[in-house]
């Protein structure tokens, strides 16, 4: 059966990679067995993402993957990091998340490893459809070369106030990113101007980066996206999935824009670009000391709710506690004298996410 699901794949997707070319990005209607696997694989984050965070903190792994609390990552301004947690899986982690502490953290890195193995099959049919397109001649020697290079994580966004970003404008670097969510909220750049990306929680969109922009010699160019919070009840859940070339592959299909060398360097230095740290040459010794390549903590000047731990004494306590509070204690937080804060401190609300 997977078997078969995977050459149903390969046969739709490969002739629609000019889709990247213009108009510069992809949708892909999800099959019913793979729209299955994100639904339970987005049922077992939702009871991830409300363990205490101490518990999840404990649950990292290298290379971006497993727990990464937010603050770590941005979209290019690192005093502004972006407004979600996330939990990520690659191949090259699957050993060591058999060890992770929780459970459910060991069950979450499987689940993202299965939907991994649906999105890398799409992925190399797009990359092997627009190096065929470019005239490479021996373009199916590619497949094989995503599955070390790429990652899947899935996010949960902080309280934001409506109409901020969770995301700052970026494009994302890669081959190929996918992009999954249980919401609106994601903002594409097309012909000068930001306007909504087509949405369905039974699509996926399918944004090229910088890579391909170098791979193709400029044929593609990266799409700029951003994410902008929206009114909810519940947090936001994004389903991301990165695509990149073993650096062994990266010789350009067409001539132009950089050599092998330069895709290559590209690949292991672009994760650093958004505070994380890049994939190596070198799997991770499963029995060595992982300890500087693990995030400690949270991030100078912010708390697990993103808010600036820099104020002092009662303002940072009252802070805190208002950014956490039920609807009783928001009531007596109105005839207590510290709205003044909101002048210098932007407060995150419980009713946009």
């Amino acid at each position: 059966m997977m078997a078969q699901h995977k050459a149903a794949l390969r046969c739709g997707l490969q002739g629609r990679a000019e889709e990247l070319e213009q108009p510069g990005y992809m949708v892909i209607d999800l099959a019913d067995d793979v729209r299955r696997d994100i639904v339970r694989l987005s049922s077992i984050a939702r009871r991830y993402f409300d363990l205490p965070e101490p518990e999840q903190g404990a649950n990292a792994l290298p290379f971006g993957c497993g727990h990464w609390t937010y603050g770590f990552e941005h979209s290019g301004i690192p005093d502004s990091p972006d407004r979600v947690s996330f939990f990520g899986a690659s191949i090259r982690t699957a050993t060591l998340a058999d060890r992770l502490p929780t459970p459910l953290a060991r069950e979450l890195h499987r689940r993202l490893l299965g939907v991994f193995s649906t999105f890398e099959v799409m992925a190399e049919d797009l990359m092997v459809g627009l190096a065929s397109r470019c005239g490479l001649a021996d373009a199916a020697a590619l497949r094989g070369g995503l599955r070390r290079w790429s990652m899947i994580q899935i996010s949960r966004t902080l309280p934001t106030p409506a109409g901020d970003p969770i995301y700052h404008e970026h494009e994302d670097g890669h081959l190929l990113s996918f992009a999954q969510a249980n919401g609106l909220g994601l903002e594409i750049s097309t012909a000068g101007a930001y306007r909504r990306a087509p949405y369905s929680p039974a699509s996926i969109l399918v944004m090229p980066g910088e890579l391909m922009r170098l791979l193709t010699g400029g044929r593609v160019a990266p799409l700029y996206h951003r994410v902008r919070a929206v009114p909810r009840k519940r947090p936001r859940l994004a389903l991301l999935f990165f695509a990149d070339l073993d650096p062994d592959l990266c010789a350009p299909w067409v001539d132009g824009l950089a050599d092998k060398a330069g895709c290559a360097a590209h690949v292991l230095s672009n994760a650093a670009r958004f505070g994380m740290p890049c994939f190596t040459q070198e799997d991770p010794d499963p029995g060595g000391d992982l300890s500087d390549q693990l995030p400690t903590g949270n991030p100078p000047g912010y708390d697990i709710n993103g808010i600036r731990t820099d104020n002092s004494g009662l303002c940072a306590f009252l802070l805190r506690i208002e950014g956490r509070s039920s609807s009783r204690l928001r009531s007596l937080f109105a005839i207590v004298p510290i709205r003044p804060l909101r002048s210098w401190v932007r407060l995150p609300s419980r009713s946009y996410w």
